[in-house]
């Protein structure tokens, strides 16, 4: 099988690389579900976030914390400091046609209230989504999942 140069970089701002190709966009297919679109006030919504390979290539994914990033507004999933992501990066091989799953826990922590504060989602309707920067030839190609609609009550 042929190892393709094609690397996933996570970065913790995304707005440095406002490149995007859509010749590549079908390669990838990035979805999100969640357990339950509704929950109690602090508890956390279960996340199964996942990415196809269907690029008709084999691929390295390098990434420091999570190949993916959640996005709600108003949100900062609590990452570990920047001195602990220092270092070699991870990397993952995904198959042409396998798919890279992960789950994640939010809402009981990282919703940042009017004075910065970080505390539980609020209560009321939330959108959440994910994306992911892939490098391929040299071009970043920022992929994103379907929106799923979050209700704490």
């Amino acid at each position: 099988m042929k190892k393709s140069g094609l690397f996933i970089l996570l970065l913790s701002c995304f707005s440095l690389f406002n490149v995007t190709s859509c010749k590549y966009m079908e390669d990838f297919v990035l979805t999100i579900k969640v357990d339950n679109k509704r929950k109690e006030e602090g508890q956390d919504f279960v996340v199964m976030v996942s990415l196809l390979n269907q690029a008709y290539e084999d691929i390295t994914i390098s990434y420091y914390y999570s190949p993916f990033v959640p996005h709600i507004e108003r949100f900062e999933y609590p990452y570990p400091s920047t001195e602990e992501l220092l270092g070699e990066p991870n990397e993952l091989f995904i198959a042409d046609g396998d798919t890279y799953t992960e789950t994640w826990n939010i809402g009981s922590y990282g919703y940042l209230d009017e004075n910065e504060v970080k505390k539980s989602l609020t209560k009321g309707r939330h959108d959440l989504y994910f994306t992911t920067t892939i490098i391929f030839d040299e071009k970043h190609v920022t992929v994103k999942s379907n929106t799923v609609k979050l209700r704490v009550v």
